[in-house]
């Protein structure tokens, strides 16, 4: 068994939460962060730093990775459906193609991430920031935006079918885009879903 087999059986058994988050980064560090195509759903990462790990294609399905810092990462095509990421900094990640749908993702950081073509159905992200995000054909619909901040937010093209904006924060430049990826006329009509325009 090499040293990336010895980490997942840990991770998998939770042993790396008992060992310390200090341990558990090293031995990250050693097999250079890589956890691409690596079944881990249900798993608990959560306070630990993931920042520009490698983590594309793999299944973290109903995994918690509460409080963690994924910055950087690159979570390509990954599934973390249902998984709890609040309070996750996923800022810059590149997640082009990720599959996010029902995952909670309140109070997170995501500036600056590129999320284009993911899938975000039903996903959570209440007082999320979303800061010049990228969500370029995304798919959003039923997603829970309230109280989110999308100033310079990318949403070309997207599915927002059904989503709940009450609350959010956006610069009145951004709004006529914002009107069209909704479908809706005017930012006078942003304003009766509640959005804040600042």
């Amino acid at each position: 068994m090499d040293s990336r087999d010895r980490l997942i059986a840990k991770i998998r058994s939770n042993e790396h939460m008992e060992r310390g988050r200090v341990n558990f980064r090293n031995e990250l560090t050693k097999i250079k962060l890589n956890l691409e195509r690596l079944n881990l759903g249900g798993v608990c990462l959560t306070d630990v730093n993931l920042s520009c790990a490698r983590m594309r294609g793999a299944n973290f399905g109903g995994a918690n990775f509460g409080y963690s810092n994924l910055s950087r990462a690159n979570i390509e095509c990954a599934c973390f459906g249902g998984a709890n990421l609040s309070y996750t900094n996923l800022s810059k990640v590149r997640g082009s193609g990720a599959n996010m749908s029902g995952a909670y993702l309140g109070h997170a950081r995501l500036c600056n991430a590129d999320l284009r073509n993911a899938y975000l159905w039903g996903a959570f992200m209440r007082s999320s920031n979303l800061t010049g995000a990228n969500f370029q054909g995304a798919y959003l619909k039923g997603a829970d935006l309230k109280s989110a901040i999308l100033v310079n937010t990318d949403f070309t093209g997207a599915d927002m079918r059904g989503v709940t904006l009450n609350g959010a924060k956006i610069r009145k430049r951004d709004a006529p885009e914002l009107a069209k990826a909704l479908k809706i006329n005017s930012a006078n009509e942003l304003k009766e879903l509640g959005i804040n325009i600042i």
